[in-house]
């Protein structure tokens, strides 16, 4: 799988971090992975030199969220185009949007140890797509579950 555009971003953030230089960033990369630029990487390499970067002292910093950066269409568009197998960004709404119809919550609050908990996968965005089918079947279940009790309780209280 390629690497996306938020790894090239890390990388290079981690770089500029750790004040490696060029000569010895484009090293580093030769004699790692035999390319001599990030574009070149494929997703994997990337992954195992944003941990190398960090095994070396980078702490990467969360994003600040905010509702115009993270909500909507525009969530999880920074993961288009990476490969197939992967969960598309309109599904991983979709997952976040039945979360909130059955919970009422954000899916901030729970989706995750939800997901880890069907799929064990720490993250979201890190589905592939017949993980997500294991999750909507789970949720759907959750949901079924939540109208068989609600049908109970209104039977009991006639």
């Amino acid at each position: 799988m390629k690497i996306v555009k938020v790894q090239i971003q890390k990388i290079h953030i981690a770089k500029k971090q750790l004040n490696i230089s060029d000569d010895s960033y484009r090293e580093m990369l030769s004699l790692t992975f035999g390319v001599s630029s990030a574009k070149d990487l494929s997703f994997d390499q990337a992954d195992e030199l944003l941990n190398n970067l960090k095994l070396a002292g980078w702490k990467p910093v969360a994003a600040k969220k905010g509702k115009e950066n993270n909500w909507g269409k525009k969530n999880y568009e920074n993961l288009r185009g990476r490969n197939e197998e992967y969960a598309a960004p309109q599904t991983l709404r979709m997952i976040e949007s039945i979360y909130k119809q059955i919970t009422g919550l954000d899916p901030e609050n729970g989706l995750a140890k939800f997901v880890k908990r069907i799929t064990k996968i720490d993250r979201l965005e890190w589905l592939r797509q017949s993980d997500c089918s294991k999750v909507l079947k789970a949720l759907s279940a959750w949901q079924i579950s939540i109208e068989k009790k609600k049908q109970n309780q209104s039977v009991k209280s006639v």
